[in-house]
């Protein structure tokens, strides 16, 4: 009886034998899958990082773009208003269109020498 014990012992080693190449196989074919999951996970992190960064970047540019349109709009705000006024008015007409008042003397600053 003890003989059929430590024979039956032996049978049920799971190292040996098919079970145990099995189990061992199933064993690394999951640790390869899980590392191959992470890394494929790891990269799409990875890729969707960069891409946060390439928009946070655009962000930043189109912020500036921003600033730099409203800028320009309070500008032309200011210039609209002065336009509304008659001696600003006047100041462009003397500045561009080189128009005197009756009883000026106009100057040409070329014809006299004076730089």
């Amino acid at each position: 009886m003890i003989l059929a014990r430590k024979a039956r012992k032996k049978k049920s080693t799971p190292r040996g034998g098919v079970r145990g190449f099995l189990s061992r196989l199933v064993r690394s074919a999951l640790l390869l899958l899980s590392v191959g999951l992470f890394l494929y996970f790891a990269h799409l992190m990875a890729m969707n990082y960069q891409e946060i960064a390439d928009l946070h970047s655009e962000l930043e540019h189109l912020e500036r773009e921003l600033q730099e349109e409203r800028s320009v709009h309070e500008e032309l705000e200011q210039r609209i208003e002065l336009l509304g006024e008659d001696s600003y008015i006047e100041v462009l007409a003397r500045q561009h269109l080189r128009l005197v008042r009756p009883g000026d003397i106009p100057i040409n600053w070329s014809t006299t020498g004076i730089r």
